[in-house]
C-alpha cells in the first residue's frame, strides 16, 4: 500500500471538512425556533491547540474548544478566542459540555463530564 494511498483513505474516514448541525433549543429566538450552530470534527492539532490554551484543566478545555469551532449556519465562527472567559461566566455549563462533546467527540468527553459536575 502506498503511503499517499493511506493519506487518503485516513483522511476520508475522519471526514475533518463535513459540516455538522448543533441546535441548541435554550437559546431559541422570538420565533421559537432553536439556534443552530455549525461546526466540523475538531483534529487532533485543534485539540492539543485547546488543551495547551486551557492550561490542562478539563473544564477551560470546552471553552477553549467551542471558541475555536463553534459557527453560524454560515460557517463563520461564533466567538473569538478571547470570549473564552465571557463564555465560562454566562455560559450554561450543561450547553457548553453539550456543544464540546459534539465538536470533539470522545477526546472531548472526559471534559465535558469535569463541567457538568462543577
Amino acid at each position: 500500500m502506498s503511503t499517499p494511498d493511506l493519506k487518503a483513505r485516513i483522511a476520508a474516514q475522519f471526514g475533518g471538512s463535513e459540516r455538522h448541525t448543533i441546535e441548541v433549543p435554550e437559546w431559541a429566538g422570538d420565533d421559537g425556533k432553536p439556534a443552530v450552530f455549525t461546526f466540523t470534527k475538531a483534529t487532533i492539532g485543534q485539540i492539543a491547540e485547546a488543551r495547551r490554551l486551557a492550561d490542562n484543566d478539563p473544564v477551560k478545555f470546552d471553552v477553549r474548544l467551542i471558541c475555536l469551532k463553534l459557527c453560524d449556519a454560515e460557517g463563520q465562527r461564533v466567538f473569538a478566542m478571547t470570549d473564552w472567559l465571557w463564555i465560562s461566566e454566562n455560559m450554561d455549563p450543561m450547553i457548553c459540555g453539550r456543544l464540546s462533546r459534539a465538536i470533539g467527540g470522545e477526546l472531548a468527553e472526559e471534559s465535558a463530564e469535569a463541567l457538568e459536575k462543577n
